[in-house]
C-alpha cells in the first residue's frame, strides 16, 4: 500500500530538489518513423505501481498557467498552451495533465485536470485552432525530411536542430562524433 510506503512517507518532510528528475524512455512510431524518446515525468498518481507493471498509465504532467479571466485569454490558452501540453504528453504517452492556474503573485488559485487524449476534441472546430492530425502529419514529414539530412550512420554522431526567429527555416548542423548522446553501454 502506497500510504505506508516508507520511501513515499519520507518525501513529505524533505525539501524538494528541482535538480532531481525521473525520466521515462519510450519507443513509438509516427507513420513509418520509429522513435525512441525520453521525457521527464513530473509525478505519478494514485499509488506507486508494482515493479512488474507499466507505470505510464499513472504518469501525470504538471503545468501552471495564468488564471484565465477573459475569453481572449482562454483562446490563447487553448491555441498555444494546450497544444504544447498535449504534444509533450501525447508523444510519450502520459494520459493526464494537471494545470494549476495562478494569480499574478504566482499563487495557484484553482486546478484543472485534462485527459491528454481529449484535448484535441476540446479545440476541434474552433476558429483558428490547431488540429492534432495536422500536427502529427507535420512531425511525420519532418522526420522523413530529417532522415534525408542525417546521412552519417554512426551512433556516436550527433546533430543540432535549430528553428530560430523569424521561424522560417529549420537548420540541421553536424555536431561531431566526440560528444555522443548515447552512453557507451548503448552503442
Amino acid at each position: 500500500n502506497s500510504v505506508e510506503d516508507p520511501e513515499l512517507l519520507s518525501r513529505k518532510t524533505s525539501v524538494v530538489n528541482t535538480n532531481v528528475q525521473y525520466c521515462s524512455v519510450a519507443k513509438t512510431a509516427l507513420g513509418k518513423n520509429k522513435i525512441i524518446m525520453g521525457a521527464e515525468v513530473d509525478c505519478i498518481g494514485e499509488s506507486k505501481p508494482e515493479r512488474h507493471l507499466d507505470p505510464i498509465n499513472n504518469y501525470i504532467e504538471l503545468k501552471t498557467s495564468r488564471i484565465i479571466k477573459r475569453e481572449e485569454e482562454n483562446y490563447k490558452f487553448e491555441k498555444y498552451k494546450l497544444l504544447k501540453f498535449w504534444a509533450q504528453s501525447f508523444l510519450i504517452g502520459i494520459p493526464r495533465i494537471i494545470v494549476g492556474f495562478r494569480d499574478d503573485n504566482g499563487i495557484v488559485k484553482n486546478i484543472r485536470e485534462f485527459k491528454t487524449m481529449e484535448i484535441p476534441r476540446m479545440v476541434r472546430g474552433k476558429n483558428g485552432m490547431w488540429d492534432a492530425a495536422v500536427c502529427l502529419n507535420f512531425a511525420n514529414e519532418f522526420f522523413d525530411w530529417l532522415k534525408t539530412i542525417v546521412i552519417i550512420d554512426d551512433p556516436r554522431s550527433s546533430y543540432t536542430i535549430s528553428y530560430k526567429h523569424p521561424f522560417q527555416s529549420i537548420e540541421v548542423t553536424f555536431s561531431g562524433s566526440t560528444n555522443s548522446v548515447l552512453a557507451e553501454r548503448h552503442l
